[in-house]
């Protein structure tokens, strides 16, 4: 009996030597960050660390994976039993997260760019193409109307401006903007010229209205008794000093829209003595007729003119009234005198 209990005994030895010689053999030396090392069997693997089986026997507390250097972690992760295991200590390793870091960033590629044109490039080339020459007649097109237009509203000749306009353009329009308008004036021999001419058509009319002679039989040849009474010649008269064509002649003055432009610097110019509450002897028999989309009106005075419409005071039956004509409706301005209208 005790030679059996011997025998057992002994094979338990050797089991637990056989044990123990296997555990060595399975142990890993790791070494720390701060230089310290670890024998052992890796037996707990956790986000937070690993525990490991002593080669003295007992376990070892869980260690973070902050602890151990690069080349332990790398025999850590060789060491483990499955895949899961190995994944938990991978974020730990410095040369996977350089890769990671790699395959992370994005490489942006420059796009195709169109190369510059090397010729020349300067003003010859616009006329170059036909889109370039076709603004270039636009714009210089609307270099000669605006020239013409400012040739118009400055009362100056119209060729030599559109002419200038041409040969210096842009800067020829804008000299001739800055340089003051010119006002018509009519010399005293073409002045003379039109009140001989009103004189004598009052004259011929006052004669077309005479009534017929009156004839007594009783005698032939005689002179009639009673001629009927003779209207007096309307004389007209001109001031001594030079004055604006419109306001002193006597004979009508018409303007016709599309002639003249009809705004406030016209009737300031071409009228200013219509302006006056009391008119001057060249006016005071003179009226104002302006025909527009609503009819016609006959004014003795301008009373207000703004930038868009003008204030004529009217009269009719010695009565007067207020009528407010806008200058896009005007279509006819004439100054006649007061016996004609």
């Amino acid at each position: 009996m005790q030679p059996d209990v011997m025998a057992k005994f002994k094979f338990v030895l050797l089991f637990a030597f056989l044990l123990a010689v296997l555990g060595s053999a399975n142990a890993g030396t790791y070494t720390l960050s701060d230089g310290q090392t670890i024998t052992g069997e890796p037996v707990s693997f956790d986000s937070s660390g690993v525990i490991l089986r002593l080669s003295g026997g007992g376990f070892s507390p869980r260690t973070p994976w902050g602890k151990f250097t690069q080349e332990s972690l790398k025999d850590l992760q060789s060491e483990a039993k499955n895949p899961q295991e190995a994944d938990i200590i991978t974020p730990f390793l410095e040369e996977t997260a350089l890769e990671e870091a790699q395959q992370q960033q994005i490489n942006i590629k420059p796009p195709p760019r169109m190369e510059r044109p090397t010729g020349n490039t300067g003003l010859s080339a616009l006329f170059k193409s036909s889109l370039g020459l076709f603004l270039f007649l636009v714009v210089y097109g609307g270099n000669l109307y605006a020239a013409y237009e400012i040739a118009r509203f400055k009362n100056l000749p119209i060729p030599l401006v559109c002419g200038v306009s041409a040969v210096a353009p842009f800067l020829a329009p804008i000299v001739f903007l800055m340089v003051p308008g010119r006002l018509d004036y009519v010399d005293q021999q073409s002045a003379d010229q039109l009140i001989e001419e009103a004189n004598a058509r009052a004259q011929a009319q006052a004669a077309a209205e005479e009534p017929p002679l009156e004839h007594h039989g009783g005698e032939e040849g005689h002179a009639p008794a009673h001629h009927g009474e003779h209207k007096p010649a309307m004389h007209f008269t001109l001031p001594s000093t030079p004055v604006s064509a419109p306001a002193p002649a006597q004979p009508a003055v018409t303007f016709q829209k599309g002639e003249f432009t009809f705004n406030r610097r016209f009737f300031e110019t071409k009228m200013p003595g219509f302006f006056r509450v009391v008119p001057s002897e060249a006016e005071k028999d003179m009226v104002l007729v302006v025909r527009a989309m609503r009819g016609e009106f006959i004014a003795r005075r301008v009373s207000k003119i703004t930038q868009t419409e003008i204030h004529l005071e009217t009269f009719k039956d010695h009565a007067t009234a207020e009528e407010i004509v806008p200058f896009t409706e005007i279509q006819e301005v004439s100054i006649q005198h007061k016996d004609s209208v």
